[in-house]
């Protein structure tokens, strides 16, 4: 066995968007269809914690927010994302074929921006000292049909003022020229058949730039 066939293929994709932009189910749909080729897939979440604490919070008729405040909810966040990113991109290193991240640091810098509230120093170390995805996708919706798959799935809910500051400050972040857009609003199926292009499409320029990933080992157009 030559020493670059002994080598692993890994490709990763991190997928971005607001709330009801069907980050989940999509990624969820992707590895399961991965898997079902034979292909080698896994996924890992990067949730914040804040659905958790409404749910507490709504027991005594309030919001995580309120309880505690936009910056000490935004401390609580990021600790629970940033560690969930750090586990998954340790873990993850071990893995062959297709990694799909379920949100991602870009995720609390936008939600701080949000909030109004000044850059994180760390969040910006983790960005530039952890491995970048091979391939960020944002999942691009109106903010009112977001809303309206939260209110139908009825498991939590966001205002609809909210997703639309959320989706202003995603569209701010220094690097969003460099996520691939992805429209979201469409059927799931439609969504993973784009998202599988793109990273067939991604996977074949990093093969050609001389670096070691098999697109037949991912995504197969």
């Amino acid at each position: 066995m030559s020493s670059e066939a002994g080598r692993r293929h890994r490709f990763s994709v991190a997928l971005l968007g607001i709330d009801g932009a069907g980050k989940t189910t999509v990624a969820r749909s992707l590895v399961r269809r991965s898997r079902a080729r034979g292909d080698a897939a896994s996924l890992y979440r990067h949730p914040g914690g804040r659905k958790t604490l409404d749910n507490v919070a709504r027991r005594f008729n309030s919001t995580a927010e309120a309880a505690l405040g936009s910056q000490g909810l935004t401390v609580i966040e990021t600790v629970t994302r940033s560690l969930a990113v750090i586990r998954s991109a340790v873990q993850s290193r071990r893995r062959d074929g297709l990694v799909v991240f379920d949100r991602y640091i870009h995720c609390q810098i936008a939600l701080r921006r949000m909030r109004g509230l000044h850059s994180s120093p760390f969040l910006q170390w983790l960005l530039t000292t952890l491995p970048r995805p091979d391939v960020i996708v944002f999942f691009d919706i109106s903010p009112r049909q977001a809303h309206a798959r939260i209110l139908a799935r009825g498991i939590d809910t966001e205002p609809l003022a909210m997703l639309c500051e959320l989706d202003a400050a995603y569209r701010q972040l220094s690097d969003f020229d460099d996520f691939y857009r992805i429209d979201a609003g469409r059927p799931v199926a439609d969504v993973v058949d784009e998202l599988e292009a793109v990273i067939c499409a991604a996977a074949k320029r990093k093969a050609a730039h001389g670096l070691v990933i098999s697109p037949s080992s991912t995504i197969q157009s």
